[in-house]
């Protein structure tokens, strides 16, 4: 059972990927998407994070620790422990920040119109090397 006040929907069956979205959306950004990964054995979480979409506003500020926070607690609710994520733009900082706090869940990490470096001036985050997943990687190009 899910003790979260937080708006969500599961869509598919299969391997879990949680589908966080960015800054003044809403979890129906992916319905196609999970629509079609569904059929491919992807269980897909949509979730609205706080203050959008159909979540309420929880504090004053939602740091992007604080939504991290709010996902695991509907994914502990769903009983689901460890998880594939996506993170467009802001729900990639969103994610970052899940990574670095719970180094053991993520499965995979991708960051769709976002980046590892957050807007405002503030160092890469640490830890993120205790994931379980790879998440840099460096991109080799032949010397001529």
């Amino acid at each position: 059972m899910v003790n979260s006040p937080l708006a969500y929907q599961v869509a598919g069956k299969g391997k879990p990927l949680v589908l966080l979205h960015g800054f003044l959306e809403n979890r129906h950004i992916w319905d196609k998407w999970a629509a079609q990964l569904g059929q491919k054995g992807v269980k897909c979480l949509l979730i609205d994070l706080p203050g959008h979409g159909e979540s309420p506003v929880l504090r004053h500020t939602h740091s992007m620790e604080f939504m991290a926070d709010a996902v695991i607690a509907v994914t502990r609710g769903l009983d689901q422990p460890n998880f594939s994520i996506v993170g467009h733009s802001m729900g990639g900082y969103v994610a970052l920040a899940l990574a670095q706090k719970y180094p053991e869940v993520p499965d995979a990490l991708i960051l769709l119109n976002s980046h590892s470096l957050y807007s405002s001036p503030r160092p890469i985050p640490r830890g993120l090397s205790k994931m379980r997943c790879p998440l840099f990687f460096q991109l080799k190009t032949k010397s001529r």
